[in-house]
Parts: structure tokens; C-alpha cells; sequence
């Protein structure tokens, strides 16, 4: 009898303890946000927002963390010649302080089964830098590298490596990249759709700008199609359809 009266006491103490914890409201899920760490050699977790702070453990290259975005949560530091911020990020049931230039935003496929995120590194020290691909960190151009992950095992499907931009998914199995290059009268961008499993391309578009017999011209193709306008007095003319 007195085993019985324990038990159930036992079980209305746990069932206490559940109800006492925190329910998220809508509005606190919202400012949780992902973050992947990106350095290959990984990431130190600390217990303080600093680089002398004690270190609670190493984050492997491709650990997913959430940060909840209140100022609290947010230190300004520079390392290494780069701006940004510590965050207090939640990992399991730890919780510690990473710098964010060494993050990078999961972004994931509509279904939500696979994500890849972008790592900025300079081309010959491979540095991890903040920014963006084919911008110029001390007039050298950013290497970028991008990897496609399972989003429940965390493995690897595939990974990129180019000066192109990984602009968004275009369904559950293809993204879309982006590159521009121009100067003086010129540019040219382009677009391609690659398949995330074998690499596989095609060309999404194409659009070259300049300037031919003092007209502003422009070349356009949508997959195979190509288009070529030519700027006259305030109207536009069709000069080739092919």
C-alpha cells in the first residue's frame, strides 16, 4: 500500500514539474532563429561572449543552433578585422556564445527535408569571411562554397563550389543560382537551375546590356529563347527573335 501511495505521488510531482514549464507563444518561436556553423576545423561553444572565455565544447562544422533574437542576446565585437556579433545560442540543453561571422542561415526546400547554407572564404588563406559571393575582401575576390544537407541527419547530398550566388530553391530538388559581371557600358548576368542530387544544369536565363550604335541594347534568353531589344527614342524595338 505504501509502494502504491508513492507512486502515485511520484507521478502528480512529474506531472507538477510539466506544468510548470514555459509554454513559447507564437510571438517568441518567431524570433528563434537557425544558424549552421561553417568553419571546417569547427566552432568554439563559450560560456561568456568573449574569445577568452572558457570554452563549454566544440561545434562540428554543420551543427544547427537556434538564437533567440533579443538584445540580450546580441554582443558587438570585432575579430580579426571583421565586425560582428556574438550570440547566445541554444544547442540540445546547452546553451553558450558563438560568433556569427562564423554562421551561416540554413535556407531550407519547401517540403523543409533538406537545407544548404553558403560559406564565404578567402581564396587563398581560406579564411572564413562575412559577406556575400564575388564581392572583394581587400580587392580578392570571396571563394564561395555551398552545401546541400539532409535536414533530419544533418549528411551531406552535395555541395558547390563556384563565385555564384545560391539565390532560393526553385522546387524540392533544384535551386537557383545566380552570377553577374559588368564595367563601363557592359553587363551580363545569368541564372541557372541545378539539381541539388547530381549536379545536373540548365540555363534559366541570360541577360547581356550595352550599348550598340550609341543605343542602349539588351539581349535577353529564357531557357533556349533568346530575345535582343534596342532603346530608340523612348520605344523599344524588337531586332532579333531566335
Amino acid at each position: 500500500m505504501k509502494i502504491f501511495l508513492f507512486l502515485i505521488l511520484l507521478l502528480l510531482s512529474c506531472k507538477s514539474v510539466e506544468d510548470s514549464k514555459p509554454i513559447e507563444s507564437p510571438e517568441d518561436k518567431a524570433l528563434i532563429k537557425k544558424w549552421i556553423v561553417t568553419p571546417d576545423s569547427g566552432l568554439n561553444l563559450r560560456d561568456a561572449p568573449s574569445r577568452k572565455a572558457k570554452s563549454i565544447r566544440l561545434l562540428p562544422r554543420g551543427t544547427m543552433v537556434s538564437h533567440k533574437q533579443l538584445p540580450e542576446n546580441e554582443k558587438p565585437d570585432t575579430i580579426e578585422d571583421q565586425k560582428g556579433k556574438w550570440l547566445k545560442v541554444e544547442i540540445g540543453n546547452e546553451y553558450g556564445w558563438v560568433f556569427d561571422v562564423y554562421l551561416s542561415e540554413p535556407i531550407f526546400s519547401p517540403n523543409g527535408d533538406k537545407f544548404y547554407f553558403t560559406t564565404y572564404k578567402h581564396p587563398q588563406t581560406g579564411k572564413i569571411l562575412k559577406g556575400f559571393c564575388g564581392e572583394l575582401y581587400r580587392e580578392i575576390e570571396y571563394k564561395c562554397s555551398t552545401e546541400i544537407r539532409n535536414a533530419k541527419t544533418s549528411k551531406i547530398i552535395n555541395t558547390i563550389s563556384d563565385k555564384e550566388e545560391i539565390s532560393s530553391w526553385y522546387d524540392n530538388e533544384t535551386i537557383i543560382t545566380y552570377w553577374g559581371y559588368g564595367e563601363v557600358g557592359y553587363y551580363f548576368h545569368y541564372s541557372r537551375l541545378i539539381n541539388v542530387k547530381d549536379l545536373g544544369e540548365e540555363n534559366l536565363y541570360e541577360i547581356l546590356e550595352g550599348t550598340v550604335d550609341n543605343y542602349p541594347t539588351t539581349m535577353i534568353c529564357i531557357l533556349d529563347k533568346c530575345f535582343e531589344f534596342k532603346i530608340l527614342k523612348n520605344t523599344i524595338e524588337l531586332l532579333q527573335n531566335s
